[in-house]
């Protein structure tokens, strides 16, 4: 299925029939400067947390980067964080 949302780039999702699993997207990551980097990611390992479905397990790969791999060991919920967990910094160069 294909996600649009205003001028952002489109995204495509495949979907599971049976589960509604989100098991692959394909997306054009805007990077600064304009550019456009596609982006593949592969979910895996789906497992119920609190009645909904989440992967534990992704895999994101593109030809710039290469590949990237997250896995979820634990997920936590009604953790207090302080306010400046929150807040971004500028990027280094």
């Amino acid at each position: 299925m294909e996600m649009k949302s205003g001028d952002l780039p489109a995204m495509t999702v495949f979907v599971d029939a049976v589960t509604g699993d989100v098991l692959l997207s394909k997306i054009i990551s805007l990077q600064e400067g304009g550019i456009g980097i596609p982006v593949t990611t592969r979910s895996e390992d789906f497992r119920e947390v609190y009645g909904i479905r989440v992967p534990s397990r992704a895999i994101s790969s593109n030809e710039q980067t290469g590949r990237t791999i997250v896995e979820d060991e634990t997920i936590e919920t009604n953790i207090q964080l302080d306010d400046d967990f929150f807040i971004l910094t500028p990027w280094e160069e």
